[in-house]
């Protein structure tokens, strides 16, 4: 039952705790009160705890060939 390999390749994104799109804006850095120095710093913090490899391996099987062709063309298009 792996599918599309939704569920591995989240837990995959999950351990290796991967930031917000660098360049990705919201719409509270247009507030008065926004302080550019503070998610500067918060995006740092995210930028330090990024893994290069989860810490555990993470397995998906499935007894249908075919659905694991579509993982594993999922997985070369992902970020684990």
């Amino acid at each position: 039952m792996c599918g599309a390999g939704t569920l591995p390749l989240e837990a995959c994104a999950i351990a290796l705790r991967p930031r917000p799109r660098p360049r990705r804006s919201f719409a509270f850095e247009r507030w008065p009160s926004f302080d550019f120095r503070y998610l500067a710093a918060e995006r740092a913090a995210a930028t330090a705890r990024i893994r290069a490899a989860p810490v555990a391996p993470i397995h998906a099987s499935d007894r249908s060939a075919a659905a694991l062709g579509v993982v594993s063309r999922n997985a070369a298009r992902a970020i684990c």
